[in-house]
Protein backbone atom coordinates (compact mmCIF):
# COMPACT_ATOMS: atom_id res chain seq x y z
CA UNK A 1 0.00 0.00 0.00
CA UNK A 2 1.29 3.34 -1.07
CA UNK A 3 2.46 6.17 1.45
CA UNK A 4 -0.34 8.68 0.08
CA UNK A 5 -3.34 6.12 0.89
CA UNK A 6 -2.21 5.58 4.42
CA UNK A 7 -1.33 8.37 5.13
CA UNK A 8 -5.26 9.74 4.01
CA UNK A 9 -7.13 8.99 7.24
CA UNK A 10 -4.27 9.87 9.65
CA UNK A 11 -3.55 13.19 7.88
CA UNK A 12 -7.13 14.36 7.97
CA UNK A 13 -7.36 13.23 11.76
CA UNK A 14 -4.46 15.44 12.09
CA UNK A 15 -5.97 18.38 10.42
CA UNK A 16 -8.81 17.91 12.44
CA UNK A 17 -6.96 17.50 15.66
CA UNK A 18 -4.72 20.70 14.46
CA UNK A 19 -8.01 22.49 14.06
CA UNK A 20 -9.49 21.21 17.18
CA UNK A 21 -6.48 22.84 19.18
CA UNK A 22 -5.79 25.92 17.26
CA UNK A 23 -9.77 27.33 17.18
CA UNK A 24 -10.16 26.13 20.45
CA UNK A 25 -7.24 27.98 22.00
CA UNK A 26 -7.95 31.39 20.09
CA UNK A 27 -11.40 31.25 20.21
CA UNK A 28 -11.18 30.03 23.85
CA UNK A 29 -8.37 32.85 25.28
CA UNK A 30 -10.91 35.57 23.11
CA UNK A 31 -14.05 34.34 24.66
CA UNK A 32 -12.77 34.53 28.31
CA UNK A 33 -10.76 37.46 27.93
CA UNK A 34 -12.57 39.92 26.00
CA UNK A 35 -16.29 38.82 26.10
CA UNK A 36 -18.30 40.43 28.37
CA UNK A 37 -21.02 38.52 28.49
CA UNK A 38 -19.36 35.33 28.92
CA UNK A 39 -17.86 37.10 32.15
CA UNK A 40 -21.19 38.31 33.38
CA UNK A 41 -22.60 34.61 32.81
CA UNK A 42 -19.69 33.23 34.89
CA UNK A 43 -20.62 33.27 38.69
CA UNK A 44 -16.98 31.78 39.85
CA UNK A 45 -13.91 33.44 40.72
CA UNK A 46 -10.74 35.21 38.57
CA UNK A 47 -8.94 31.81 39.46
CA UNK A 48 -11.41 29.50 37.73
CA UNK A 49 -10.95 31.97 35.01
CA UNK A 50 -7.22 31.86 34.97
CA UNK A 51 -7.73 27.70 35.07
CA UNK A 52 -9.78 27.69 32.10
CA UNK A 53 -7.35 30.06 30.42
CA UNK A 54 -4.57 27.86 31.27
CA UNK A 55 -6.30 24.08 30.21
CA UNK A 56 -7.26 25.87 26.65
CA UNK A 57 -3.47 26.86 26.29
CA UNK A 58 -2.31 23.25 27.18
CA UNK A 59 -4.93 21.70 25.00
CA UNK A 60 -3.98 23.35 22.40
CA UNK A 61 -0.61 23.03 22.76
CA UNK A 62 -0.93 19.18 23.22
CA UNK A 63 -3.20 19.03 20.08
CA UNK A 64 -0.57 20.93 17.79
CA UNK A 65 1.98 17.96 18.99
CA UNK A 66 -0.58 14.95 18.59
CA UNK A 67 -1.59 16.41 15.07
CA UNK A 68 2.31 16.57 14.08
CA UNK A 69 3.23 13.06 15.07
CA UNK A 70 -0.02 11.77 13.08
CA UNK A 71 1.00 13.41 10.30
CA UNK A 72 4.60 11.86 10.63
CA UNK A 73 2.30 8.29 11.02
CA UNK A 74 3.63 8.00 14.35
CA UNK A 75 1.36 5.03 15.67
CA UNK A 76 1.81 5.48 18.83
CA UNK A 77 0.19 8.61 19.14
CA UNK A 78 -2.89 7.43 17.66
CA UNK A 79 -3.94 6.68 21.24
CA UNK A 80 -2.78 10.06 22.29
CA UNK A 81 -5.01 11.53 19.70
CA UNK A 82 -8.52 9.58 20.92
CA UNK A 83 -7.43 10.50 24.39
CA UNK A 84 -7.33 14.13 23.54
CA UNK A 85 -10.02 14.25 21.67
CA UNK A 86 -12.02 12.75 24.45
CA UNK A 87 -10.16 15.03 26.98
CA UNK A 88 -11.69 18.07 24.22
CA UNK A 89 -15.49 16.29 24.67
CA UNK A 90 -15.23 16.49 28.68
CA UNK A 91 -13.62 20.04 28.57
CA UNK A 92 -16.88 21.39 26.53
CA UNK A 93 -19.17 19.74 28.27
CA UNK A 94 -18.01 20.71 31.57
CA UNK A 95 -17.41 24.22 30.34
CA UNK A 96 -21.10 24.18 29.11
CA UNK A 97 -22.64 22.55 32.50
CA UNK A 98 -20.68 23.79 35.39
CA UNK A 99 -19.57 26.97 34.62
CA UNK A 100 -21.77 28.39 31.90
CA UNK A 101 -24.53 26.74 33.32
CA UNK A 102 -25.93 25.29 30.28
CA UNK A 103 -26.92 21.84 29.16
CA UNK A 104 -25.19 21.02 25.57
CA UNK A 105 -23.81 24.46 23.30
CA UNK A 106 -23.96 24.81 19.76
CA UNK A 107 -20.23 24.88 20.46
CA UNK A 108 -20.17 21.15 22.30
CA UNK A 109 -22.46 19.09 19.62
CA UNK A 110 -20.28 20.80 16.82
CA UNK A 111 -16.89 19.32 18.99
CA UNK A 112 -18.77 15.72 19.38
CA UNK A 113 -19.34 15.66 15.64
CA UNK A 114 -16.03 16.34 15.11
CA UNK A 115 -14.21 14.61 17.61
CA UNK A 116 -16.66 11.73 16.77
CA UNK A 117 -15.18 11.94 13.13
CA UNK A 118 -11.58 12.41 14.21
CA UNK A 119 -11.48 9.05 16.17
CA UNK A 120 -13.05 7.20 13.51
CA UNK A 121 -10.16 8.41 11.29
CA UNK A 122 -7.86 7.58 13.97
CA UNK A 123 -9.21 3.55 13.93
CA UNK A 124 -9.06 3.60 10.39
CA UNK A 125 -5.89 4.78 9.92
CA UNK A 126 -4.59 2.58 12.93
CA UNK A 127 -5.76 -0.37 10.64
CA UNK A 128 -3.88 0.60 7.20
CA UNK A 129 -1.25 1.21 8.81
CA UNK A 130 -1.12 -2.36 10.17
CA UNK A 131 -1.44 -3.47 6.53
CA UNK A 132 1.54 -4.07 4.43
Amino acid sequence: MNIKKKCRYLCSASLIIFMFGLIRGIGGLIAMINSSEILIDINYSFIILILLIITCIALSAASVIVAIALFEQDRNYIFYGVLLLLTYIIYSLIQDYFILNKFISNSSVINLVAAGIAISLLLIGKKHLNKP
